[in-house]
C-alpha cells in the first residue's frame, strides 16, 4: 500500500487557499522530448457553487471554456489539447497565450504539467498555484536556483514567462545572465496587450549561467510564471516551477519544510529585493549572510524544517523531492496570511506528503474530509528558532484515506495554517510540489477607470473577519461606478488591513463604429470592419475577429473594446443586393442561324443597361455575322450589379454545296474550288491524283484554291473538319478548256 505523507504548518475568520474569482497565469513551455503533458487546470469551490471560464484573451480563435462547479468541490479541467495554443513560446517573441479564468464566485486553482512517457505518468511534473489577485504586480526579482543545471539533449531551459492583464504594458527586465535575444547587463523593454505573454529564456543550461535575481519592472498588473525544466540530479531529471507574488507582498519570515528525509535532494534559494538585506536561520542572533538587492543565497536543508528570517522582505524558492525527482514552489511568507481550508487533488498513486504550519495551540482542530482523527497534536513538532510559537507535522496516510483524483479538504476550524502537497516517487517517475496558502493581502490596485454605464467591482480579500467601506458597506466587495476615493478596513485575527483607490471615468466611445450601411453583389465578398481599430471585438455570431463576412441582407451588430476596457455596440445593415439575369434569345436553328445573312438577338427586358461585346446598348440587335458567332451582353440591375449572358454558336461546320467541277479557264466561273458558306481556316483540303499522289493540301482552307499547272483528268478529294465534326468526300474534274469567246 502507498503511503501519504503530510506536513502541517498553522497560523492564526475563514479563509480558503489563495481564493479569488480571476487569475492570470503564463503557462510554461514544458520540453515535449522529455514529457510535457497531460496538462490540467484543478479549480475548487468554497461554500458557494461557482460557474467559471477559461479564457485566452489574446487569441481571438479561441472559444471560451465554461463549467459550473458545486460547492466544496474540485473540478480537473484536462486542457492537454490546446496545449500548442497554451505552452508559451518561442522564447523572446510576444505570444497570445495568457491564461485568464473569471469566476462569479470565489475559487481556488492550480495548473499541473503532469508529463507522461514510457516510463509512467509524471515523469516530468510538478505543481504551479495560481495566486488570483496576489500574483498580480509591478515590481518582481526572479528566484532562481543555481545549483541544478538542465538537461542539455531535452531542450530543457529554464525561463521566466510574463502575461500581461491590461492593454499596453511596457515591462522592463534587467538580466543578471544572458537571455535569448538579450545580453546580461543591458536592460530592454517588451510592450505586451491583455493576455499576451512574453517568455525570457536562459540562454544556456548551466545552473551558474541561471539569470537569478533578475529585476523586472512594468507600469502595468503582471504576472510571471517560473520554471526550470528537466534539472538533473544523479541520472534524473524533473521540472521545477511555480507562480510568483511581487515584491510588495513578500515577507521578511517564512518557515520550510523539507521532503526528503536526509536533505540530501532539498535546497532554499533566498532572492534579496533590497541591498544590505540579512539573513538568519532558526533564530540564530548572528546573519548566515548579507544580501544585496537580487542576489540569491543557497541553504543545504540538513534539518527537517527551516525558519528563515530577514531584515528586508525576500524571496524564497524551495526545490526538493522524495530523491532525485524534483520539485519546487514559492513560500509564502508568514504573518497575515494562512487558509482555514484547502483543497486539492492527488495526481497518481504514489507516495504522498502534506506539510503543515500552524500557530502553536491550532494542532488539534483539524479534520481531514470531515475526519478529526487523521491530524492529531502528537503529530506536531515545534519550529526551531520560533520560541514555541510555530508548529509543524509530517504526516503519512494512506492512499484510502487521501484518493487518486478526488477533492480532498484539509480544515481547521479555529485559525489559519499553511498546506503544502507533494506527490510522486524517487524514480524513475516524478513529483510534484505545490504549496497552498491564502496570502491574506488586501491591495485595491492603483488607480482604476469605470466606464460610463458600467460599474466596477472593488474586492478587499477573501477571508477577513469584518469590512467597512467609506461607502458603509461591510462587504468583501462593493460594485461602483460613480468617479471617486473609495477606502476600506478589514482585520484578520489581530491585523488590520487599511487601502483606498481612486477611481476615474474614462471617457465614452462616441465616434461611430461601423458604416450605417454596407452594400455588395451578391457575387461579391463583402467584409464587415469597424472604422477604426479597437483592442477587442465581439460580432453577432460570437466572432472575435476584426472582420466578418456577412452571406444575407440583414442588421449585424459589433461590441468593441477599446483600450481602456471600455465597450461600446454599433450596428450595420447590410443590403445584398441579387444578380440580373439575362438571357439571349436568337435564331435556335443554327443551318438557319448561319446561312442567315443578318442575325438578331434579344437579352430580355427590365435591365438599365445593355452593354454588348459589338458595341451596341440596346436590348435587342440585329447585326452581321462576325468572323466568330461568339457574343455577350452584360447587363446592369439593382444596386449596379452586373451580370453577363454569352452565345457561341459554331459556324464553321455548316458548308453549302462542294463543288465537283473546275474550268481553269480564267472566265471567272468555277474557276477555284469555292465552299458556299466556309468559315475560313476552319477545313482542310487534300487533292490527290487518280494514281493517290496528292496535288493540293491546305489545312487552313480559306476557298483560294485555282488549279494551275495541272492536267484534264479526274480527281479525288477529302475536305475534313479542324474539328474532327465533319467530313466531305468526292471526285472532282478539272477541264482546262479555254473560255468562250
Amino acid at each position: 500500500m502507498k503511503n501519504f505523507v503530510l506536513l502541517v504548518i498553522l497560523l492564526p475568520s475563514f479563509s480558503f487557499s489563495q481564493i479569488d474569482r480571476e487569475f492570470w497565469f503564463a503557462p510554461p513551455e514544458v520540453s515535449a522530448t522529455h514529457a510535457d503533458h497531460p496538462i490540467y487546470l484543478r479549480v475548487s469551490t468554497t461554500y458557494s457553487a461557482a460557474n467559471f471560464k477559461i479564457y485566452l484573451p489574446a487569441n481571438t480563435s479561441f472559444v471560451p471554456l465554461e463549467y459550473t462547479l458545486s460547492a466544496y468541490s474540485t473540478l480537473s479541467v484536462d486542457l492537454t489539447r490546446y496545449i500548442h495554443q497554451l505552452e508559451t513560446r518561442p522564447e523572446n517573441s510576444i505570444c497570445n497565450t495568457g491564461l485568464y479564468i473569471l469566476s462569479d464566485h470565489e475559487i481556488t486553482a492550480y495548473y499541473e504539467v503532469l508529463g507522461s512517457s514510457p516510463y509512467g505518468i509524471g515523469v516530468n511534473s510538478d505543481i504551479f498555484t495560481l495566486k488570483g489577485n496576489n500574483a498580480l504586480g509591478m515590481e518582481f526579482y526572479i528566484p532562481f536556483q543555481n545549483y541544478w543545471n538542465n538537461h542539455s539533449t531535452q531542450n530543457a531551459y529554464a525561463s521566466f514567462d510574463i502575461v500581461a492583464t491590461e492593454h499596453n504594458t511596457s515591462i522592463t527586465i534587467y538580466p543578471t545572465k544572458d537571455l535569448v535575444g538579450h545580453p546580461a547587463g543591458i536592460p530592454f523593454t517588451v510592450v505586451l496587450n491583455r493576455g499576451q505573454t512574453y517568455s525570457a529564456r536562459a540562454a544556456s543550461v548551466l545552473a551558474s549561467e541561471r539569470p537569478s535575481g533578475t529585476r523586472v519592472v512594468a507600469n502595468k498588473p503582471i504576472a510571471i510564471t517560473i520554471k526550470d525544466d528537466s534539472m538533473i540530479e544523479l541520472s534524473n531529471y524533473d521540472l521545477a516551477g511555480d507562480q510568483l507574488i511581487p515584491v510588495e507582498k513578500l515577507g521578511t519570515q517564512y518557515i520550510a519544510p523539507r521532503f526528503s528525509l536526509s536533505g540530501v535532494y532539498d535546497r532554499l534559494f533566498i532572492c534579496a529585493t533590497q541591498n544590505n538585506t540579512d539573513i538568519f536561520i532558526n533564530g540564530s542572533p548572528v546573519p548566515a549572510t548579507t544580501l544585496q538587492a537580487g542576489q540569491i543565497f543557497q541553504v543545504a536543508m540538513a534539518l527537517p524544517v527551516y525558519f528563515i528570517e530577514s531584515t528586508f522582505p525576500v524571496y524564497i524558492q524551495h526545490v526538493g523531492g522524495y530523491g532525485p525527482e524534483l520539485a519546487g514552489a514559492i513560500l509564502p511568507p508568514l504573518g497575515c496570511t494562512g487558509s482555514r481550508q484547502v483543497s486539492f487533488t492527488r495526481s497518481v498513486a504514489e507516495n504522498f506528503s502534506l506539510y503543515i504550519l500552524v500557530k502553536t495551540g491550532g494542532e488539534s482542530s483539524f479534520t481531514v474530509n470531515g475526519n478529526s482523527s487523521v491530524i492529531t497534536s502528537s503529530a506536531f513538532s515545534d519550529v526551531a528558532g520560533t520560541g514555541g510559537l510555530w508548529k509543524y507535522a509530517l504526516l503519512t496516510i494512506s492512499e484510502s484515506v487521501i484518493p487518486v483524483n478526488s477533492n480532498t479538504i484539509v480544515q481547521n476550524d479555529i485559525t489559519d495554517f499553511h498546506l503544502a502537497i507533494a506527490n510522486g516517487s524517487p524514480g524513475p517517475t516524478g513529483f510534484r510540489y505545490g504549496y497552498f496558502s491564502d496570502y491574506g493581502f488586501m491591495e485595491l490596485g492603483p488607480p482604476k477607470g469605470v466606464c460610463i454605464g458600467d460599474s466596477m467591482r472593488l474586492d478587499a480579500g477573501f477571508g477577513k473577519s469584518n469590512y467597512l467601506w467609506n461607502t458603509g458597506s461591510t462587504q468583501q466587495y462593493i460594485y461602483v461606478h460613480v468617479p471617486g476615493m473609495y477606502k476600506v478596513t478589514a482585520t484578520k485575527g489581530t491585523c488590520i488591513f487599511t487601502d483606498s483607490i481612486e477611481v476615474f471615468q474614462h471617457p465614452d466611445i462616441t465616434t461611430p463604429i461601423l458604416r450605417d450601411t454596407a452594400k455588395a453583389c451578391a457575387n461579391e465578398i463583402l467584409t464587415l470592419s469597424t472604422i477604426v481599430p479597437y483592442a477587442e471585438y465581439l460580432w453577432y455570431d460570437g466572432s472575435r475577429r476584426p472582420t466578418i463576412v456577412p452571406q444575407y441582407s440583414g442588421n449585424y451588430w459589433i461590441e468593441v473594446t477599446n483600450d481602456v476596457g471600455c465597450k461600446k455596440k454599433d450596428t450595420v445593415t447590410v443590403i445584398i443586393y441579387p444578380l440580373p439575369y439575362p438571357h439571349i434569345r436568337y435564331e435556335r436553328d443554327t443551318e438557319k442561324f448561319c446561312k442567315d445573312s443578318l442575325i438578331t438577338l434579344d437579352a430580355g427586358p427590365g435591365f438599365a443597361v445593355y452593354e454588348w461585346n459589338t458595341g451596341h446598348r440596346t436590348q435587342s440587335i440585329t447585326i452581321p455575322h462576325a468572323d466568330i458567332d461568339f457574343y455577350t451582353v452584360t447587363v446592369t440591375g439593382e444596386g449596379g450589379c452586373k451580370n453577363t449572358d454569352t452565345v457561341y454558336v459554331d459556324c464553321s461546320v455548316v458548308i453549302g454545296l462542294v463543288p465537283n467541277l473546275i474550268t481553269s479557264n480564267g472566265d471567272g466561273k468555277n474557276d477555284i474550288f469555292y465552299v458556299q458558306y466556309l468559315k475560313n481556316g476552319t477545313w482542310t483540303l487534300e487533292v490527290v491524283n487518280r494514281w493517290g499522289q496528292r496535288v493540293y493540301y491546305n489545312n487552313r482552307y480559306d476557298n483560294s484554291w485555282q488549279p494551275q499547272g495541272l492536267s484534264e483528268d479526274v480527281y479525288y478529294f477529302s475536305f475534313r473538319h479542324n474539328g474532327g465534326l465533319r467530313e466531305v468526300k468526292g471526285w472532282l474534274q478539272i477541264i482546262n478548256k479555254p473560255a468562250e469567246e
